[in-house]
């Protein structure tokens, strides 16, 4: 399985993200936020999740990336602005 940086669709993506972002210990990397949407609905067993998250990320179309992309990045701000 290929990590996830050495997938065509996500390598623009992730290197754009980074450079957008100032990760705090609090806030969560995108590939952090998409292994969440994953477990969401994994249904498999912890053995096999890693390997499941990897199949799933790399059949993510353009559009998939980009909306997770785009909500990871509202969730981030909003968590990142003083209260």
């Amino acid at each position: 399985m290929n990590k996830i940086e050495e997938i065509p669709q996500f390598k623009g993506t992730l290197q754009a993200l980074d450079k957008l972002t100032l990760l705090t210990s609090k806030m969560k990397t995108f590939e952090d936020y998409l292994k969440e949407i994953h477990a969401q609905d994994y249904h498999g067993t912890d053995d096999d999740m890693p390997d499941a998250f990897e199949e799933w990320a790399s059949e993510l179309d353009d559009e998939q990336v980009e909306k997770h992309s785009n909500e990871w990045i509202v969730a981030r701000d909003t968590k990142s602005k003083p209260k």
